[in-house]
């Protein structure tokens, strides 16, 4: 045999024994772990928004391979909260949990040791912390911990219809011929309800000023406590409250004016949405969230935003760092650092953008600019304008103040309403 041919030979044989050599290296090689975690979270519905938050949160797996993020989702919030209830009642503790607002189950998670302090890995990270909201740390670090960080703030004003308050006279001169004048005062605001009534009237067309209900009810007497004097606003800063103030009594009194221009007192929030999105309602009490679905109604360009009304002619907002999320402090450091993992790519710059884009929310991280939210959702940022400019900003009733006390609030505002029990007679219920 020629010698060309051997050498031949002897390369191929010498190449494929190297070849099985590596393939075997490689079929010896480990796999890498996969860390499996639970995200119990309220985003469970059809609507765009739902679907793109469970997409954000699908996501993350692609940037983090050797986490599986496993979705416990429900589109009712409390069927959640009372879920991981019923979890820590026997002593068990969702791996992450979204509460959204629901402050009630972050407080249970504390008292038994389930929830995880934050703050170790907030000071280890400088772009994890600078990724929060000055207003988060502020409202929820105590005693040198913190348990939980939202994704986005509570933005809460209303929404009215300009050219229902331009007919009825909402103007500068009261006829429908100039502009718009938005309520300064409470007094104002009640005056341009009484107006929209009669014009109603007179058209003949079905408009009522306003409806509410039990969604409803919390916010607007938050901002009601705050908008009555300086000691109203100082109410809504405190954790530690004394109910018996001349401020809470007339906001509920203010509450029931309010239930009067309703048909009854139980009505669902997406009764008084459509009603409102039908050109049937000129003020609709609630957040900045609701931009996308009102951009897209046919009365669109009828729609704008406002702060709600205080006293000296200052305007009231919600910006409220209300309750997020909660890593189980499950003893599992695995489960733990992939957890917190997973809470740093929902705060990060590039999640948060997303959150306005697709998911029409304010976003919690300090980065993202206003000005680029108002070229990518128009309506949003315009709410969120309004929102920055008002000179006094609150947080919700339930960031400030206990589960025990909001639950009381909530089982009895309809014997208020209903002429049942006095503003008086609850205020000292709340104070015992």
């Amino acid at each position: 045999m020629k010698l060309w041919k051997i050498a031949l030979r002897m390369g191929l044989w010498s190449l494929a024994f190297i070849m099985a050599m590596s393939l075997a290296a490689c079929s010896s090689t480990p796999e890498r772990e996969v860390i499996e975690i639970t995200l119990m979270h309220g985003y469970g519905g059809s609507s765009l928004d739902h679907v793109n938050m469970r997409k954000i949160y699908e996501d993350f797996s692609l940037e983090n391979p050797d986490v599986k993020v496993i979705l416990d989702s429900s589109p009712d919030l409390p069927i959640i909260i009372n879920k991981a209830n019923d979890k820590l009642a026997a002593g068990r503790m969702p791996d992450i949990i979204s509460t959204n607002g629901e402050s009630r189950f972050l407080s249970n998670a504390i008292i038994r040791g389930k929830a995880l302090n934050l703050k170790p890995y907030i000071d280890a990270d400088e772009e994890f912390r600078n990724d929060i909201h000055p207003s988060i740390l502020k409202a929820w670090m105590k005693d040198d911990a913190i348990y939980t960080l939202p994704n986005v703030l509570e933005i809460i004003g209303y929404w009215y219809n300009e050219e229902i308050l331009r007919e009825a006279g909402v103007t500068t001169d009261g006829t429908p011929y100039t502009e718009v004048k938005l309520p300064a005062a409470w007094e104002e605001f009640w005056e341009a309800c009484d107006k929209i009534v009669n014009w109603a009237e007179e058209q003949q067309n079905g408009v009522k000023p306003l409806m509410m209900g039990s969604d409803q009810s919390l916010n607007f007497l938050g901002a009601r406590i705050a908008g009555e004097n300086k000691a109203g606003t100082e109410f809504m800063k405190k954790r530690t409250i004394d109910f018996n103030t001349p401020e809470f009594i007339k906001a509920m009194d203010a509450l029931r004016k309010a239930y009067s221009y309703s048909d009854h007192s139980l009505v669902s929030r997406n009764d008084i949405f459509q009603q409102f999105k039908s050109s049937k309602l000129a003020f609709f009490f609630s957040g900045v969230w609701e931009s996308n679905d009102l951009a897209q109604s046919k009365n669109h360009e009828q729609i704008k935003y406002a702060a709600f009304p205080g006293y000296d002619g200052l305007k009231v907002s919600y910006e409220s760092p209300s309750s997020g999320y909660v890593i189980g402090n499950t003893g599992d450091p695995k489960k733990i650092e992939a957890s917190v993992r997973f809470l740093k790519y929902l705060l990060s710059d590039e999640v948060q953008k997303r959150m306005v884009e697709e998911t029409y929310q304010a976003p919690s991280n300090p980065h993202i600019d206003l000005n680029w939210i108002k070229q990518v959702s128009p309506m949003l940022g315009m709410a969120l304008s309004v929102a920055r400019e008002s000179e006094i900003h609150i947080w919700t009733l339930e960031s400030l103040w206990d589960e025990k006390a909001i639950e009381m609030l909530k089982n009895n505002l309809n014997r208020v309403i209903n002429k049942t029990m006095s503003p008086l007679e609850l205020s000292d219920l709340l104070h015992r």
